[in-house]
């Protein structure tokens, strides 16, 4: 026996095409919310590490005032953190000076020697 297919042509593609589209936007609707969840977690990241250089900048401001009041000593030098960011490490290590110790003052009988600290 021969199968008659009784639904017409045109009722099969228009089905593929409900279903084609209904699974694109069930995927649209997932990326959608993938990038809503990312940028909910990247603000509360991005709020906490400006909570944080708040903190910090508050904390140095005091230990200025601080070493301010002490007297005798100049104010440290500070620089902003967009400057130390875009130097490299070994150019704020190379700007270290060593300071000579007297290898006396340690109990030795040597004449000097220098030491990083």
């Amino acid at each position: 026996m021969r199968e008659i297919d009784l639904l017409p042509e045109w009722y099969k593609s228009n089905k593929r095409r409900q279903v084609s589209y209904r699974s694109q936007y069930i995927a649209f609707c997932g990326l959608l919310s993938v990038m809503v969840v990312w940028n909910f977690v990247l603000v509360h990241s991005v709020s906490e590490e400006e909570r944080e250089l708040a903190q910090l900048e508050l904390k140095r401001s005091q230990l200025k005032s601080i070493s301010q009041k002490v007297g005798g000593m100049p104010p440290p030098r500070t620089k902003s953190l967009s400057l130390i960011s875009s130097h490299s490490a070994t150019a704020h290590l190379s700007a270290i000076q060593p300071i000579p110790v007297s290898v006396e003052a340690r109990g030795y009988k040597r004449i000097a020697a220098t030491t990083f600290w």
